[in-house]
């Protein structure tokens, strides 16, 4: 009798403990899940707020709020039931991560679509979501499997709005493979059913799109009128993101099909929109659009700043403006034109001034509000720093260059970050094109 008293009086503490830790468990659960219900509701007023005045406003809230939606998401795919509730919130949210993370979004969408049972609702919308951001990066395989899943969910779940998105997004797959028939069909198939379900934001993304496959395809008429109804429409509301992407649109269109002069004034107007939202996929658009505006005007110094810009921009979001078919050719031919024109050093070193710019004095160059200067003729690299820099130029690798220069491929690789860090840049390939700049 004795013993159990005394094994008694050991487990009670235990059993104190293990209760304290369960009603602490227990809090941090529903500490956790009020977070998560209370950036689920701001989601919802981002979606409902979207088309508005406040737009700016929002993009910027979600930017500062960034870190408290990575927790509360992390929060969702802690859990299957609340994994769909974590789908809900991304579909309000998503042209957030089209502005600012596609990289970031496809990582949380992989993750509440594994967490989230097989019927969840909103699966469908994640699921092509996943695929417009997957096709954005040239991920085609991972574009191609994401949409056929997505229309599969689709026709199980009778989801008209999402049957939409799935023409939508392979309108886009069309536009971009320069198949514009089909681009043309698709997007005015989505935008009627958009209209028709009342989802205002969705039909004029769809109707702008479907504009510039009219102008790509050589209806000039009919799609500088679609664009311009969606221009007006978005202006109306107060809306500055996909106007942008509408203004942009009638720019590609009057560079590669129409009027230049046009071109280069809607482009403007795009920039100093962008002064506002800073959507650097668009600003990389917009510049390759206005280098080869300047190409055109005869004017191959700017031509060749403006596409260095460019560029810079291109590198650091992975991707580049040959993905989309449309401007293959003309980027070869405007690309062509500078270098006969310049030769191929000058050329070199004007498109090296451009890919040193910051995005913001970019886009003062491209609005002719900045100057740009000639970079000083002084380095401020060292001698080994110069010598490696001009290696890195040629191609080779962090180990050729330690194979070269007989060093330890970890000093190779150390001078080679000191290079970006002095010089300001992210990537080989700019300091590839500040060595011709330099006459390195």
């Amino acid at each position: 009798m004795g013993a159990g008293v005394g094994v008694l009086r050991q487990l009670r503490p235990g059993r104190r403990r293990a209760g304290l830790l369960l009603r602490t468990a227990g809090a941090l659960l529903r500490y956790k899940r009020r977070h998560r219900d209370y950036y689920l509701a701001l989601s919802e007023r981002f979606e409902a707020d979207w088309i508005g005045p406040n737009q700016v406003y929002w993009i910027d809230r979600f930017r500062t709020e960034n870190a408290n939606l990575r927790v509360a998401l992390d929060f969702c795919v802690s859990d299957s039931a609340e994994a769909v509730v974590g789908l809900r919130m991304v579909f309000a949210f998503k042209e957030y991560w089209i502005i600012c993370g596609i990289c970031e979004g496809r990582i949380w969408l992989t993750k509440l679509i594994d967490a989230a049972p097989a019927d969840a609702a909103g699966r469908a919308h994640a699921l092509w979501i996943y695929a417009f951001f997957a096709l954005v990066q040239n991920d085609l395989t991972a574009y191609e499997d994401a949409l056929a899943k997505a229309s599969e969910v689709a026709e199980a779940t009778d989801d008209e709005r999402a049957r939409a998105y799935v023409h939508h997004v392979r309108a886009y797959a069309a536009l971009i493979g320069n198949d514009m028939p089909t681009a043309v069909t698709l997007f005015r198939r989505a935008a009627s059913m958009f209209r028709e379900q009342g989802d205002l934001s969705a039909d004029l993304w769809s109707r702008f799109n479907y504009g510039l496959a009219l102008g790509l395809a050589g209806d000039l008429d009919d799609g500088r009128a679609a664009l311009s109804e969606c221009i007006d429409a978005f202006a109306s509301h107060g809306e500055v993101f996909w106007r942008s992407w509408a203004l942009w649109s009638r720019a590609a269109v009057e560079y590669l099909r129409g009027d230049i002069d046009v071109a280069t004034e809607v482009g403007h107007e795009v920039l100093r929109l962008q002064q506002q939202v800073d959507d650097r996929v668009i600003i990389a658009f917009t510049l390759t659009v206005m280098a080869g505006c300047a190409t055109h005007r005869d004017d191959p110094v700017r031509g060749a700043r403006l596409l260095g810009a460019a560029t810079t921009v291109w590198h650091t979001l992975g991707a580049s403006p040959t993905h989309y078919g449309a401007f293959v050719e003309p980027l070869h031919r405007d690309t062509e034109h500078v270098t006969g024109t310049l030769g191929n050093e000058r050329a070199g070193k004007e498109f090296s001034v451009g890919a040193a710019l910051s995005t913001e004095d970019a886009i003062g160059y491209a609005l002719g509000e900045e100057p740009v200067e000639q970079p000083a003729p002084h380095t401020p690299l060292t001698k080994r720093e110069t010598e490696i820099a001009a290696l890195v130029a040629k191609g080779m690798t962090n180990r050729q260059i330690a194979t070269t220069l007989v060093i330890a491929q970890r000093t190779a690789e150390t001078h080679v970050e000191h290079i970006l860090t002095k010089l300001g840049f992210t990537n080989r390939a700019q300091i590839a094109a500040w060595v011709v700049g330099q006459r390195i």
